[in-house]
């Protein structure tokens, strides 16, 4: 059972491998293994207070990385994920996300809502408008449509699953005695730049590398399905 945030780097190291949230292996990440009254609240911190923390002490990576869904990799593992995902996204990256990507590794760590700034996702402030105003301005509009996939959150989900990107820290408002609140700003950046070029390559193939994570986690977890592990470790 989960009780402190050394608990949960020590079950990450130890797996190698730690969603965040139920990742359909029974008992493989934090929610099922954390007591209710350590979730969101006032009194006490926990996993998702200790999220940044836990970044901070140098041995896990975070982002989301597990079908979309968020998580811990040790160091001793990402360069096997990351040598396995970039080699499986084939596709090459499209206009708007090499301008995210390009962004964030310019300014090497950036705030998400200074990058989304920064690559155009944020509307410009309109003057205030009153009710007649807005009434007229809403039927002599065109809807605006978005471009498929190109969504701010799907571009900096799929950079995170081809495993370019990841989660420096979380930044938090404080109110005026101090007390923090909200739920915390993320702060992006690559793997490079936070761990060193090099735990990037392992000395294998791609497919050498998911042979030794798929067995890392048949070996923890040994009434895992295939078809689980593999679903965990896809891009």
């Amino acid at each position: 059972m989960i009780q402190s945030m050394q608990d949960v780097e020590k079950m990450a190291m130890k797996w190698g491998f730690l969603p965040f949230f139920e990742c359909g292996i029974r008992g493989m990440s934090i929610a099922e293994h954390t007591p209710p009254e350590l979730w969101f609240s006032d009194d006490v911190d926990g996993p998702w207070e200790w999220k940044g923390p836990l970044i901070g002490q140098g041995s896990l990576v975070y982002g989301k990385f597990f079908d979309k869904k968020a998580g811990f990799v040790s160091l001793e593992w990402v360069g096997h994920l990351i040598n396995y995902r970039r080699a499986k996204a084939v596709a090459p990256l499209t206009p708007k996300e090499k301008e995210v990507y390009d962004c964030i590794v310019g300014h090497q760590v950036l705030l998400s809502k200074e990058l989304k700034k920064r690559c155009g996702f944020v509307n410009p402030r309109l003057p205030r408008q009153n009710q007649l105003e807005k009434i007229i301005m809403k039927e002599v509009k065109p809807p605006r449509k978005k471009a498929k996939g190109e969504s701010f959150d799907g571009i900096l989900t799929r950079l995170q699953m081809s495993l370019r990107v990841c989660i420096a820290d979380f930044r938090y408002n404080y109110d005026k005695n101090g007390k923090r609140y909200g739920w915390g700003v993320a702060e992006y950046t690559t793997p490079e730049l936070m761990y060193g070029d090099e735990i990037i390559m392992p000395s294998c193939s791609p497919e050498e590398s998911y042979r030794r994570m798929f067995l890392q986690i048949i070996q923890k977890f040994p009434y895992a399905t295939e078809e689980s592990v593999s679903r965990l470790l896809k891009f």
